[in-house]
């Protein structure tokens, strides 16, 4: 089998998912499938492979010509889109691309995956317009996947109906592997940590969504008769997408600032996975305060529980906290006190008061670590890539012949 990816982003971009993109091809690659990746000229390095046709300039409406003539190329069964509006300049003619091509090559099966559901920009007060281009990309698609059971319903909300809806859970970005020269408290000087600190750890690209602004004001909580405690930002903070993640960053570096805790909070900048793999193993405690409350879309709770750290994170604003699998089959789930501590978003007290806990209790750091790598199992890319070529297969025998 062939597939043709279209990706906003890959590789060398910073971006979950431009790293999602190269993970699930990878893993595809395994099961003896071949992919190409069509994604914009940011993308060319001096690793450049034949297989990443890092074209594209720009994804206004020019877009189509060049996916056909890709198509024409490569000759691909499938085309799989991998859909995050960021990644395509918030431009909407991704969205009807797949009219384009079903106009044009009318046997080629489309396939999306939605890896959020922000809508594209139109033109001013366009209002309902831009929902409807989400809604065009879903009726355009002959199957649509998405990563999380929130999203799943929020789709089922729209009314639209297909038998090639399916939640496939994304996988861990960064694979847990260590440098050879390896040592954690070596790793952990070069940041000034000591053997009777505590660092915390912080990972995935800054915007206003992931609740940075509450956990620096959850530090000023932590009792002075705690440990030293640091917080370690690991990764690049602002990508290659989205650029109000530049201005959150100048917020958030301001807030560092204002609340006097520069000595506190360190970045690694964009660093390789092995180097992102070795932060967080370094680290004591993980922290992901997200302001809509955790997802299995997100890459950076993936690479957490992967890491099996011990993990501090929110709860969806309804304050329900997650159960365990249900015999319907849906993905597992997160469990406080089991696979994390959950605490209310936007709560500085309530994370600080996590954060103490969990520095107080080695052994429930110990039960949440080994929640944490539990939980991940479910979320193994050869699994993903097996349930996403079952997908594959089951829309190619609904084409006609």
């Amino acid at each position: 089998m062939k597939v043709c990816f279209i990706s906003g982003e890959y590789p060398p971009m910073q971006g979950g998912v431009a790293d999602y993109t190269q993970r699930l091809a990878e893993a595809l690659e395994e099961l003896g499938v071949d992919s190409y990746i069509l994604t914009s000229v940011k993308a060319r390095s001096s690793v450049h492979r034949d297989f990443v046709l890092a074209d594209i300039e720009r994804w206004g409406f020019s877009l189509w010509s060049k996916v056909e003539g890709v198509i024409r190329q490569t000759s691909p069964d499938l085309v799989h889109i991998q859909y995050q509006t960021a990644a395509y300049g918030m431009q909407p003619a991704i969205n009807l691309l797949p009219f384009w091509l079903h106009r044009r090559i009318p046997d080629l099966p489309i396939v999306t995956t939605l890896h959020d559901l922000r809508v594209p920009y139109l033109f001013p007060k366009a209002g309902r317009l831009r929902q409807w281009a989400t809604r065009a990309l879903l009726k355009g698609s002959d199957g649509v996947i998405v990563s999380n059971e929130e999203d799943l319903a929020a789709i089922n909300k729209t009314g639209y109906q297909t038998a090639n809806l399916r939640l496939i859970p994304i996988g861990s970005n960064i694979i847990p592997t260590l440098p050879d020269d390896y040592d954690r408290d070596s790793w952990r000087a070069r940041y000034d940590i000591g053997a009777g600190d505590v660092l915390l750890s912080y990972f995935g690209l800054l915007n206003s969504s992931k609740g940075v602004e509450v956990l620096l004001a959850a530090l000023r909580h932590l009792p002075e008769s705690m440990p030293r405690t640091k917080l370690l930002m690991v990764g690049a903070s602002v990508g290659d997408s989205d650029p109000t993640n530049v201005l959150y960053e100048q917020k958030i570096l301001r807030l560092i600032d204002d609340l006097a805790v520069r000595d506190v909070v360190k970045f690694t900048g964009h660093v390789a996975p092995v180097d992102v793999s070795a932060n967080l193993m370094a680290s004591d405690i993980c922290v992901l305060p997200f302001k809509d409350g955790a997802s299995f879309r997100r890459g950076s709770l993936m690479a957490a529980l992967a890491h099996g750290l011990p993990l501090v994170t929110t709860q969806t604003p309804d304050g329900s906290k997650a159960g365990t699998e249900d015999a319907s089959g849906r993905p597992p789930r997160l469990v406080h006190g089991e696979s994390c501590l959950l605490v209310a978003s936007d709560d500085e007290k309530a994370l600080a008061e996590a954060i103490v806990q969990l520095i107080g209790s080695p052994q429930l750091r110990k039960k949440l670590s080994e929640g944490a790598l539990q939980l991940a199992k479910c979320f193994s890319w050869d699994r993903i890539a097996r349930e996403t070529v079952e997908m594959y297969h089951s829309i190619l025998r609904r084409m006609p012949c």
